[in-house]
C-alpha cells in the first residue's frame, strides 16, 4: 500500500495534549465534513464543544474516497476493501420492493473494517495517542469492539456508543452483545436498550444511559391549525427495517386516499435510496431522495411521521426523531420499548398502539389542531434534553469519569 494511504487533517497529533483532561479519540466509518448520516453529524457537533469544555478530542475516519478538505485533529484512513457487496432486494409483480437483506453486507464491512484497523493500528496510535487517561469511543459495527480492544485499546479506555438497538435475531443478538462484552463502557440511549442488552448476556460492567443530540434550529413554534397536513418519513433502511417501511407507507396510501388535507414525503437518505422505491408512490404519497438540504426544510413539515412496528425494537432514540423535535416538530409513532422514556402522548408525541390504532389517529379530523399544538411541547423537549450543548456536557462528565481516580470501568479491568 502506498505511504501517502494516510491523510492527515491539521496537523496535531497525540503530542498536542492538554493538560491532565481526557483524550477522547472518536473512531468509525464514514466520518467527514459532509456527514451522510445524522450519526456522524452527532460526532462533528459534539468534538468541538468538548473540546471547548477542556477535552482533548481526535476524530479517525476510515472511509473509502478521503475528502479533499480535512478539519483539524482529524485521521482519515482509506477501508481496505475485499470485494464489492450490493444489498438484495426482492420484487412483486408490479415491481414494488418487498424484501431487502443486508446480513451479508454487514458481515463484509466487518471485515473489511477488521482488516483496516489491524493494517493501521501504528497510523492510528501515532495519531491518537494511548494510555489510561484515553478514551476510544467507537460508533459502527458492535461485533468490532473486540478488534478495536486487541488493536488500539490495549492500553485504554473503550466505549461503545449504542443510540438505539434493533434485534436482528438468534444468534446475532447473543454476538453483538458478546463482543459489546468487550468495551469498557456501553453509551445507550435508554434503560430499555441497557435492559436489552443485559437480557441478551451483555457483560459490560458499564452500561449508561448517554442520549445524542443535535443542533437547534430557529423555527417558529408558534401554534397555528393548518389548512392540510404534510407528514415526514425518513430512515436509514438498514436500521429501521424494511417491514416498517412498507406498514408504514401502505397505512400512508390508505390515509391519503381517506382524506385529502394529508400528504406524506417519504424521504430517504441518499445511501439508502434505490429507484424500485418509486414504485411505492401514490396520490399525495411522495418517494423522494434526500440531500444536504433536508435538515433545514424540516420545519414546514406538520410531524414526523416514524412508526417503529417491531416492538420489540427499541427506541432511545432515532437521531431523526431529535432532529424534528429540534424543528419543533411533534413524532407519530407507536410504542416500542423505551418510547415512554422519550416522548409523551398527546404532549409532544401520538403514540399509537399498534398499526390499527395508528391509521386511527391519522383519520382524525382535529389531527391538525392537535399536531399544531403539540410544537411548542416538542421544541422545549428538545432545549431540555437534546440540545447538543447539553449532550456535551453529558458526555464530558462521563468521559471524566471513566478516566479519573477510581474510575468506575476501569478499576474492573
Amino acid at each position: 500500500m502506498p505511504d501517502d494511504s494516510v491523510v492527515r487533517g491539521g496537523g496535531r497529533g497525540a503530542s498536542d495534549v492538554r493538560g491532565s483532561e481526557p483524550t477522547v479519540v472518536f473512531i468509525g466509518a464514514g466520518i467527514t465534513p459532509r456527514p451522510a448520516a445524522a450519526d456522524k453529524t452527532f460526532v462533528l457537533q459534539l468534538a468541538p464543544r468538548l473540546r471547548r469544555l477542556g477535552l482533548n478530542v481526535r476524530i479517525v475516519s476510515i472511509i473509502e474516497t478521503p475528502p479533499d478538505d480535512l478539519p483539524d485533529d482529524m485521521l482519515v484512513i482509506p477501508r481496505l476493501a475485499h470485494r464489492d457487496s450490493s444489498d438484495t432486494f426482492t420484487f412483486d409483480p408490479d415491481g414494488r420492493v418487498v424484501g431487502y437483506h443486508h446480513q451479508h453486507r454487514a458481515w463484509l464491512q466487518t471485515l473489511e473494517l477488521a482488516s483496516t484497523l489491524l493494517a493501521r493500528r501504528r497510523d492510528i496510535l501515532g495519531f491518537s495517542g494511548s494510555g489510561p487517561t484515553t478514551v476510544f469511543y467507537w460508533m459502527d459495527l458492535s461485533t468490532l469492539v473486540p478488534v478495536l480492544r486487541r488493536t488500539v485499546a490495549r492500553q485504554s479506555m473503550l466505549v461503545a456508543g449504542l443510540p438505539q438497538l434493533v434485534p436482528a435475531g438468534f444468534p446475532h443478538d447473543r454476538i453483538r452483545a458478546h463482543a459489546l462484552s468487550a468495551a469498557d463502557a456501553v453509551f445507550a440511549g435508554t434503560a430499555a436498550a441497557a435492559s436489552a442488552l443485559r437480557a441478551a448476556g451483555c457483560g459490560c460492567r458499564e452500561i449508561t444511559v448517554a442520549p445524542w443530540g443535535a443542533e437547534g434550529l430557529h423555527t417558529d413554534t408558534t401554534p397555528a391549525v393548518p389548512t392540510s397536513l404534510h407528514l415526514l418519513w425518513t430512515g436509514f433502511i438498514r436500521q429501521i427495517g424494511h417491514e416498517d417501511f412498507l406498514a408504514a407507507v401502505a397505512i400512508a396510501r390508505d390515509v391519503a386516499a381517506a382524506r385529502s388535507d394529508i400528504e406524506f414525503t417519504f424521504c430517504f437518505k441518499p445511501q439508502c435510496y434505490r429507484p424500485e422505491y418509486a414504485a411505492h408512490a401514490a396520490e399525495r404519497v411522495h418517494i423522494v431522495r434526500g440531500d444536504a438540504s433536508f435538515s433545514a426544510t424540516l420545519a414546514r413539515y406538520s410531524a414526523l411521521y416514524s412508526p417503529v412496528l417491531r416492538l420489540d425494537s427499541t427506541v432511545a432514540p432515532p437521531l431523526s426523531w431529535i432532529q424534528a423535535l429540534a424543528a419543533g416538530l411533534p413524532i407519530i409513532t407507536t410504542r416500542p420499548a423505551g418510547v415512554d422514556e422519550v416522548l409523551s402522548h398527546g404532549r409532544d408525541a401520538l403514540l399509537a398502539v399498534d398499526a390499527a390504532s395508528l391509521r386511527e389517529e391519522l383519520l382524525d379530523p382535529g389531527l391538525g389542531t392537535r399536531l399544531a399544538a403539540m410544537r411548542p411541547a416538542a421544541r422545549t423537549l428538545f432545549e431540555e434534553r437534546y440540545d447538543i450543548d447539553r449532550v456535551a456536557e453529558n458526555h464530558a462528565d462521563l468521559f471524566r469519569q471513566l478516566v479519573g481516580p477510581g474510575g468506575r470501568a476501569g478499576s474492573a479491568r
